[in-house]
């Protein structure tokens, strides 16, 4: 009876180094950056594709990186709304935070010195809110929920809720202080 469970473990153990070897063979064909004769097989380090910058026969002009279409501005790179992308009047500079903090009185400070605009920087329609609404149920909506409760979908996987947009504390400094102007100096909360 040893004898035959003996030779059972040894008989499984080859089988088991062999399927071991047989993987790692398979699994590092793909870094192999000579030919294998296999025409359709695509190895990781020649990948088919055009890098920036390098000569390619395909296009006339022989490069394979194409020109910016006109009017193609980089993200973050338009900035010729003021109004819209800082929310500061004409000549305006935003007071630091710690300029803004030390009184027991903020209010009275962001009035003085408030250089934002009071207005919105579009004309607010119909079009826009369906807009807004849209972005926030793609953007917003899976941690916040439909309603902005802080009930989305990944608190009923598992993971921590997010703020409520309908609780006190999330108003930030308008509820603390009464401010009607934005502060992105402020810290995060605010």
């Amino acid at each position: 009876m040893f004898k035959s469970i003996a030779q059972y473990l040894i008989g499984s153990s080859r089988i088991v180094n062999l399927l071991l070897a047989t993987f790692i063979a398979a699994g590092s064909l793909g870094c192999q950056k000579q030919d294998i004769g296999w025409g359709f097989y695509q190895q990781m380090a020649e990948q088919p594709k055009i890098k920036m910058h390098s000569p390619f026969q395909f296009f006339t002009d022989g490069r394979g990186n194409r020109p910016y279409e006109e009017g193609t501005v980089a993200r973050g790179m338009l900035q010729e709304n003021e109004h819209l992308y800082s929310g500061l009047q004409e000549g305006g500079t935003a007071a630091a935070w710690k300029d803004l903090n030390p009184s027991k009185e903020p209010m009275t400070i962001v009035q003085a010195k408030s250089p934002y605009y009071e207005t919105f920087p579009m004309e607010v329609t119909e079009e826009l809110i369906l807009r807004g609404k849209e972005r926030f149920n793609i953007y917003c909506s899976v941690c916040h929920g439909v309603t902005g409760a802080g009930n989305g979908m990944i608190v009923q996987r598992g993971y921590l809720p997010p703020p409520s947009f309908f609780v006190d504390h999330s108003r930030g400094l308008k509820y603390l202080t009464g401010a009607t102007v934005p502060l992105p100096e402020a810290p995060a909360g605010y």
